[in-house]
């Protein structure tokens, strides 16, 4: 009996360091996951980029409203802080130590393709919330006397016209084998629709126009948008390709922000000053009250009464300048499409290493055959030591425990002539 007793109680003590280990064990893993995210998605960097643009442009939609326009002191210490985190960016990038796995890989900036690809993304979506977003729909409600549902129909038809060119695009693409030609035609077509939005901006301007514009700009924006993100990608690497369609997108949506937010701090600076000019003696208290609301604006005072002309004036010059930043934005668009290589796409060499599923010839050379090449057992086959060796190393991060590893590894080894 006492005999046991001292073995039950020793396999007791060897299950509560069992479990001691395995706690531990967990705890390292968390943090190893934690760290290895850390690092694997650049997340400071990310936040770097994220609140510096935010802190730039937050402000400058809200500057001319804030107490003491942009002396106010929250406004100066957004506007430094946005700057010393832009200003970082770089620096935290281009450190291999800190970042390693760096959101934007600084040697793929050294491509001519990919830095004029990245630009063209920003001025497309800068001068896309110059123009058809966000205040053009408001200057047709209010200076053009449309309805809801007109309004919105004539804001719509760019984003109908640029998907069904951007598929037609895609399939001429794919016949013709180069892209370059839609980037450089469709950043001239989407210049010529912007400066056709800006000569036709008077009151009073037929429907055939106002869409005809979108129209051309919706045609211009599906042939240079899905093209010049096609020749970033056809620039790179196949093991590359991710990391630069999230640069291009990410810099699409930034030029998109830095847009919303320009056209903001021009209207919020202009339409209350315009009102506060133009507007009769009797309304002019109520100019606070019209730049608030657009349905004030374009539903409380008729067509052709001096409040309506006052209100009219100021949303055109307004729009005026608005539409006079895009056009002057989208300028670059041509030359920098004019700097993307004009590559044969059937033709390019993605620099892919290994036996391509689906690829029936094998590898020549014995380096570059894919070691995780399933065998007829469906288990993975391996050439010799080093492909284990390689494939432990890439499958060491996804193991949850030692234990695992060496089971792992074992049954690994077992396959290592299995056919």
């Amino acid at each position: 009996m006492a005999l046991t007793c001292c073995d039950l109680d020793t396999h007791k003590l060897n299950n509560s360091n069992a479990c001691c280990t395995n706690d531990i064990s967990t705890n390292k893993d968390w943090l190893y996951t934690l760290k290895s995210l850390w690092f694997e998605m650049d997340i400071f960097g990310l936040l770097l980029l994220l609140v510096g643009v935010a802190l730039l442009l937050i402000p400058l939609t809200l500057g001319a409203s804030a107490p003491g326009d942009w002396s106010y002191g929250s406004i100066i210490a957004m506007l430094v802080c946005g700057l010393v985190c832009l200003c970082v960016f770089p620096l935290w990038e281009r450190n291999p130590r800190l970042a390693p796995r760096a959101f934007f890989p600084p040697h793929l900036f050294r491509s001519t393709t990919v830095i004029a690809g990245v630009l063209i993304a920003f001025f497309y979506f800068m001068v896309y919330y110059l123009s058809v977003q966000p205040y053009f729909y408001s200057y047709l409600l209010v200076v053009q006397g449309k309805s809801v549902s007109a309004a919105g129909h004539i804001t719509q038809t760019f984003t109908f016209t640029a998907t069904v060119t951007s598929i037609c695009t895609s399939i001429v693409i794919k016949y013709t084998k180069h892209y370059k030609y839609f980037v450089t035609v469709g950043a001239s077509i989407y210049l010529l629709g912007v400066i056709m939005m800006l000569r036709y901006r008077t009151e009073g301007v037929s429907d055939f126009y106002l869409i005809g514009c979108q129209v051309l700009v919706g045609i211009g924006g599906g042939m240079l948008h899905v093209p010049a993100q096609l020749g970033v990608q056809a620039s790179v690497g196949h093991g590359e390709v991710g990391a630069v369609t999230a640069a291009f997108l990410t810099i699409l949506e930034i030029g998109g922000a830095v847009g919303s937010a320009i056209s903001g701090a021009i209207w919020s600076s202009n339409v209350p000053v315009k009102l506060a000019q133009y507007l009769p003696e009797e309304t002019r208290d109520q100019a606070k009250e019209i730049f608030g609301s657009v349905k004030v604006a374009s539903t409380e005072y008729a067509m052709g009464t001096p409040t309506r002309i006052a209100i009219n004036r100021a949303y055109q010059e307004t729009m005026t300048k608005i539409l006079t930043v895009a056009v002057l934005v989208c300028i670059p668009l041509i030359p920098l499409s004019l700097m993307m290589k004009n590559y044969k796409l059937d033709e390019m060499d993605q620099h892919v290493k290994g036996t391509v599923i689906g690829n029936t010839s094998e590898a020549s050379d014995p380096s570059e055959r894919e070691p995780f090449a399933a065998s007829s057992s469906g288990h993975r086959r391996y050439d010799s030591e080093d492909d284990i060796d390689y494939d432990y190393d890439r499958t060491i991060r996804s193991v949850a425990s030692n234990n695992g590893l060496r089971t792992w590894k074992s049954n690994a080894s077992l396959h290592l002539d299995d056919d």
